[in-house]
């Protein structure tokens, strides 16, 4: 059984050897496509996070993204800047003319010019060399990227029930954000990361809540939820709350909803607990996460990755009906 980690930072979360959601999500595609996984901290931007922390966590924007304003180099000069940049964090004193030159040589470039030009010219790109040092382990945002997010979170903030339900408590009530528990499920270490959970101590009930963001209209999330297995992950994290917190009652887990597309109103979307029950069991069109271990317990003893269950018990012949 898992101990709770007290200061986990989210790429430990991602890197912490234990079974997502999304990781369980993937074995019921194909076991390769599980096995091959990049379990890596990613820095690729995703809309609806960089939503997540404006609205919920703003106070870890500046150390999660990096804003990219100005206009890149070509790509030459850029690949000047990102030798010189891998040069200086070996060599923090760096003479960046020479260095510069030392570069221009070895790449022929604008042989013919003098050197007081060619530095002239790099040298207006210095900029680029600011944003690498400064944006370094950071998620790069264009200026667009950030004013739609900023719109959206605004939008969020300003309709009367989300900012009633999820923002307004009262004093008895509280919100967690970024909750993170690591439990187990019949010998499978796994983990969950949850948006945001509202706990009413003084009654004991913990209301779970989801950002999403959408490309279609909001009024087609059933879709989207289907489609992406939300109903997977709402029933998962329900579990995992009811492991970390087992005297409380958990409410049916909730999305929020904006659409990136559309200028509709976001919506607040409730789980029935038949959309529950089919994230955990299953059901004639989908397979639930408890299916989802067996079939990871089957692979990992039989060490076989690369077939399907169904077909290495159905033989080595596929009757097509």
């Amino acid at each position: 059984m898992f101990l709770y980690l007290l200061n986990f930072n989210m790429s430990n979360y991602r890197e912490f050897p234990a079974e997502s959601q999304s990781n369980l999500k993937q074995i019921l595609v194909h076991p390769l496509l599980y096995k091959n996984r990049d379990n890596k901290s990613t820095k690729s931007l995703n809309m609806g996070s960089l939503v997540d922390c404006l609205l919920l966590t703003p106070e870890d924007f500046d150390s999660t993204y990096f804003i990219n304003d100005k206009e890149n180099p070509s790509d030459t000069v850029k690949s000047i800047w990102d030798e010189i940049y891998i040069s200086y964090k070996t060599v923090p004193v760096l003479d960046f003319d020479i260095e510069i030159l030392n570069i221009c040589k070895k790449m022929k470039y604008r042989a013919k010019q003098s050197d007081i030009v060619k530095l002239k010219y790099i040298h207006s790109f210095s900029h680029y060399f600011h944003f690498l040092k400064n944006s370094e382990g950071k998620i790069i945002v264009s200026n667009k990227d950030y004013q739609k997010a900023c719109e959206l979170t605004n939008k969020l903030n300003e309709d009367p029930i989300i900012n009633k339900l999820l923002f307004n408590l009262p004093k008895h009530k509280t919100n967690v954000f970024q909750e993170e528990i690591y439990w187990d499920k019949d010998g499978i270490n796994l983990k969950s990361l949850l948006d945001v959970i509202t706990i009413d101590k003084k009654n004991k009930i913990i209301q779970p809540w989801d950002l999403k963001t959408t490309g279609f209209s909001v009024s087609s999330f059933k879709n989207s939820l289907w489609k992406f297995r939300y109903d997977f992950q709402a029933s998962f994290y329900s579990e995992a709350l009811r492991f970390k917190y087992p005297d409380y009652v958990i409410l049916p887990f909730r999305f929020i909803v904006v659409s990136t597309a559309f200028n509709d109103r976001p919506r607040i979307f409730e789980c029935s607990g038949r959309i529950l029950d089919v994230g955990e069991n299953g059901d004639e069109n989908y397979k639930g996460w408890k299916e989802a271990l067996e079939l990871l317990k089957f692979y990992s003893k039989n060490e076989i990755w690369n077939d399907t269950k169904e077909h290495i018990e159905g033989g080595d012949i596929v009757q097509l009906m």
